[in-house]
């Protein structure tokens, strides 16, 4: 059975349509991918730098807290050195104020 001329040429030209709408298809699901995985990348990177920033502040208040623990431990040296000395200077007024009375 022959087809009509018209009939052809509209069997080939939806084959055309049908091809070039597949093609659209794949190219929007293949943009949406590339998309997913540009937010995917980009929040990934986002968390390696807050993760990144996290690591240096720690190591920040790492080095804050170990300066302070020496300046601690100075300040007890101080503290029990000048006890000492405040208490021979007070064993010595006793001793001055004793003589005296």
């Amino acid at each position: 059975m022959a087809q009509c001329h018209a009939t052809y040429h509209a069997t080939n030209l939806a084959a055309i349509f049908t091809g070039l709408s597949i093609g659209f298809v794949n190219s929007a699901m293949n943009g949406a991918a590339a998309v997913r995985a540009a937010r995917a990348a980009a929040a990934s990177d986002n968390l390696a730098y807050q993760r990144d920033y996290a690591v240096q502040m720690a190591q920040a208040w790492h080095e804050y807290a170990t300066d302070q623990a020496v300046e601690l431990e100075n300040l007890r040296a101080e503290n029990a050195r000048l006890k000492a000395a405040a208490q021979q200077r007070q064993s010595v007024i006793d001793k001055l104020v004793g003589r005296a009375a």
